[in-house]
């Protein structure tokens, strides 16, 4: 691949920028690789906005409930823990999935959204053989919205827990 000299521009990268890496004897690849990992590293870092809610369980980890980015909502995957309370549901399948939808509901409204708004769900299930009540629920607690959906059967998760649940949603319908 050719290199350009520094008196030229490249994909709208400042001519100071690709004079100073060229300098140094990188490609034009790597100049427009650099330069836009940095861009983005700077554009993205200050279009997100972390949601906190009481509402819903505070992370154990490091962890925002969810972050917004122009958009979009993307949650955190969510437990069967009452926030109010604190109270790990362990019961059953459908008093987990109605908590853990519930407490994904209330980060949503948090950052401007709502259930009607998701666009996609990964729900993990320790068990697939639950699949049928889990989806019982599922389908009264979101109606007629219907957003695409995959389902992760796992091993284990946190605390003996049956299903956490993960979403992307708009912010506006």
């Amino acid at each position: 691949m050719r290199k350009r000299g520094a008196d030229h521009a490249y994909n709208g990268f400042s001519r100071s920028m690709v004079a100073e890496y060229d300098a140094r004897g990188k490609s034009i690849q790597q100049v427009s690789c650099c330069c836009l990992l940095w861009h983005l590293k700077i554009h993205f870092r200050h279009d997100m906005k972390p949601i906190t809610t009481t509402s819903a369980p505070i992370p154990a980890g490091h962890y925002s409930q969810a972050i917004v980015h122009g958009d979009l909502v993307f949650v955190s995957g969510q437990l069967p823990i009452d926030a109010a309370t604190g109270e790990k549901k362990i019961g059953s399948i459908e008093e987990q999935t109605e908590q853990t939808l519930r407490n994904v509901e209330a980060v949503l409204i948090a950052a401007g959204s709502g259930l009607g708004n998701v666009i996609k769900a990964t729900v993990y299930i320790a068990n697939i053989e639950l699949w049928g009540q889990v989806n019982s629920v599922y389908a009264r607690v979101f109606g007629d919205h219907k957003p695409a959906r995959a389902i992760v059967p796992t091993r284990d998760l946190h605390h003996g827990f049956l299903i956490e649940i993960e979403v992307v949603a708009s912010l506006s319908s």
